[in-house]
């Protein structure tokens, strides 16, 4: 799947990251870094103990509706856009041409 980590989206994710890692055992919790991967938070959410079992389908649903926002390609940025083209534009121009006969 491809995922667009707006600065929304990446800051839920990351929140949601937070609540599962923290409902996880000590040790889980203690070795553990989120790595923007939704597999791994799939799997965190997989081994939730039993004792917080309760959690488990609010934070299913929550990763739902983040991954279904974050496939939505954001529209381009027009600064990124003007920056991009303003180092490339120069670059391309310092190409030599080939002619044709």
């Amino acid at each position: 799947h491809r995922l667009y980590y707006t600065p929304k989206v990446l800051e839920e994710f990351e929140a949601l990251a937070a609540e599962i890692l923290a409902a996880q055992k000590r040790v889980v919790r203690n070795n553990e870094v989120w790595d923007f991967s939704v597999a791994v938070l799939k799997r965190w959410i997989q081994d939730i103990p039993r004792r917080r079992a309760d959690l488990i389908p609010s934070f299913e649903k929550r990763l739902e509706k983040l991954v279904a926002r974050a496939k939505v390609q954001p529209p381009p940025n027009p600064i990124s856009f003007r920056i991009v083209k303003s180092l490339l534009t120069p670059l391309a121009r310092g190409i030599p041409k080939i002619a044709r006969d």
